[in-house]
């Protein structure tokens, strides 16, 4: 059974977003929302000037908390994405208890993922990454957050093959699915 219903989302830092929602033409954006995503890979100021390269990124921060306290006037979920490299595994923590503690923000971890190749970007997570006792730590307490009932987007079983990057084999199907073990069936 098709409703044809796709989900409307953005993922964003949400820097801009206080002053676009004070225009006239954005006055139902927000209630045309099912998810909005905001990228958060670290609760320092400091470092999140320097991983994105701006100044005022204490503005994401208000942004975010802004959405928390729209989200009791409109009805959408609030999703906190958090990229973990090489050196953000302390932060990715640090964004994990953050939205732990709001208690009504999920929070999706995007662990870097290069397959043992070199990147060219700042970052490169490599296959020794998932070795590092912080980095371990790190995975087993998203996972352990999982299995209290977190908002931690992801069954347990896509973010353990997310975090320790392991590979997952796809079942022959006629439509893509996520069985309830949460493995992929994909055509």
């Amino acid at each position: 059974f098709n409703l044809g219903y796709h989900p409307l989302m953005i993922n964003t830092n949400g820097y801009v977003l206080d002053s676009v929602l004070k225009k006239p033409e954005w006055r139902n954006w927000l209630r045309q929302m099912d998810i909005i995503i905001v990228s958060l890979d670290s609760l320092s100021i400091p470092k999140l000037q320097q991983l994105w390269g701006v100044k005022r990124v204490e503005q994401v921060l208000v942004n975010l908390l802004m959405l928390r306290e729209l989200r009791q006037a409109v009805d959408f979920k609030l999703v906190v994405n958090t990229v973990i490299g090489e050196d953000t595994v302390e932060d990715a923590g640090d964004v994990l208890d953050f939205a732990n503690d709001l208690g009504d923000v999920w929070f999706v971890p995007v662990p870097i993922n290069y397959h043992g190749k070199k990147s060219e970007g700042s970052f490169s997570f490599k296959r020794d990454m998932i070795n590092r006792e912080d980095y371990q730590a790190l995975a087993s307490k998203i996972l352990t957050r999982k299995k209290q009932g977190r908002l931690i987007i992801g069954s347990y079983h896509i973010l353990e093959m997310l975090l320790y990057v392991q590979h997952y084999h796809c079942l022959p199907t006629l439509r893509p699915h996520v069985d309830p073990d949460g493995r992929i069936a994909w055509p």
